[in-house]
């Protein structure tokens, strides 16, 4: 027999586990537009979901769909391919869903889609960057961290007193949200970073490490930090570190991540047909998944018609004359959402910013945020990456800018490169 036919073909094997992937990204896309079509809009066309199929739309987005499927990172075990895959599922996908079955604009969504690649060939450039050496240990940088979360935690309790309950009914938390007390506006930076980035990577800690009595502070804390201010992303995001860990440690991030949220659609409404918890697969299906692809469809309908923004508003912007005196989100709240502010996905906001060019260019700048990101972050360590995570995970909703550092993307790359560093020094200790 000729050894040459024994040889495997690293590149067929890549292309199959696209090919994989790519099935079970369709099957997720499916279960979507199943539900959209027998759940979210009989039940909240009055807010605006509706149904217009074209096939001259299908045909375009399937494209678009496929193209990504395939441009996006498989076999490597990474920070670009974790975020990606977290984008695409949580972001791209439902967008496209909802550009086929509802009032989405293919414009929109096809430039949205040619950014995302834009943003997959950046961070793949492969580039090398050394991590600091910091004269600081595991131990004091997660009792700094402790540190600085419960000294959090008492601010709030002092500007606020005892918590209450009230945020636990999810449907009550803008009552909540509305009287919080943050003691000035350094604060509400820093509860955002304690609760996005310094929890959750407390909780990865203690979790992997069998540092329970960490991880246990650590989920009061985020846990109190959610029913000052009622944010669900704060409750939520105990949930989305147990995932990160899990698809993690399964080894597959795409696979499991597509089962993952297949599964909880079909969960969260089959729960609903025998408990008749409606607010259930509202949350899941009709928020997590379609109000967001909405709120960016009235993005772009709105800056179609009025003047960009032009980053006036941000620090990116700082030389130019503000063009609106209310915030982007209070805005299209007020317009379309009966007052309620309503925050959409940086590509949306780029649009707000610049039109087409600005979901390029924020879709660049993305790009290479994950590239510097993915070269100095140990991405197979998931304490790490946790670090990130929720930051990321922000973009869904809000602009690239605010990401940075409101929601602490910068704070939580710095932490996470600290740590990954610390391992690297560790490792060499060992083999010396």
């Amino acid at each position: 027999m000729n050894p040459q036919l024994n040889k495997i073909n690293p590149y067929q094997t890549i292309y199959k586990s696209k090919l994989l992937m790519v099935f079970y990204y369709i099957v997720f896309a499916l279960i979507l537009s199943l539900f959209y079509i027998i759940f979210v809009v009989p039940m909240f066309s009055y807010s605006g979901f509706s149904m217009s199929l074209s096939p001259y739309e299908l045909g375009i987005c399937i494209t678009l769909f496929v193209i990504i499927g395939l441009s996006l990172p498989v076999k490597e075990t990474s920070l670009r391919l974790i975020i990606l895959h977290f984008l695409f599922a949580f972001s791209l996908v439902p967008l496209l869903v909802y550009t086929i079955l509802g009032p989405g604009n293919l414009i929109y969504t096809s430039i949205i889609c040619i950014g995302f690649i834009l943003t997959i060939l950046i961070s793949d450039l492969g580039i090398h960057l050394t991590r600091p050496s910091l004269p600081i240990n595991i131990y004091n940088l997660t009792t700094l961290l402790l540190s600085f979360s419960i000294f959090i935690g008492l601010w709030l309790l002092i500007q606020n007193g005892l918590p209450q309950l009230t945020a636990l009914d999810l449907r009550d938390v803008y009552e909540v949200r509305g009287t919080t007390i943050y003691g000035g506006t350094l604060f509400v930076y820093l509860v955002s970073w304690q609760a996005k980035v310094v929890n959750p990577f407390l909780i990865a800690y203690g979790i992997t490490n069998k540092k329970y009595m960490v991880g246990l502070v650590a989920f009061c804390l985020q846990l109190g930090t959610y029913l000052y201010t009622s944010h669900k992303i704060y409750l939520f995001s105990i949930g989305l570190v147990v995932l990160l860990i899990w698809i993690l440690f399964e080894g597959s991030v795409s696979l499991t991540l597509s089962k993952v949220l297949s599964i909880s659609v079909v969960s969260s409404y089959i729960v609903y047909l025998f408990s008749d918890l409606l607010i259930i697969p509202s949350i899941m299906i009709r928020r997590v998944f379609f109000l967001p692809p909405k709120a960016q469809t009235h993005y772009y309908d709105y800056f179609s018609e009025n003047e960009f923004a032009y980053f006036s508003m941000s620090r990116v912007g700082f030389f130019i004359d503000e063009v609106y005196e209310e915030s982007l989100p209070t805005i299209i709240g007020r317009e379309y959402f009966s007052g309620a502010s309503a925050n959409a996905a940086y590509f949306a906001d780029g649009y707000a910013q610049l039109g087409l060019l600005g979901i390029l260019i924020v879709s660049i700048v993305l790009g290479f945020v994950l590239l510097i990101a993915n070269s100095m972050i140990d991405s197979t360590d998931p304490i790490a990456t946790t670090a990130v995570i929720i930051p990321f995970f922000s973009l869904i909703n809000s602009a690239l800018t605010t990401t940075l550092l409101t929601h602490g993307l910068v704070v939580g790359i710095a932490l996470a490169i600290l740590y990954s560093s610390i391992q690297t020094s560790n490792k060499r200790e060992v083999i010396q």
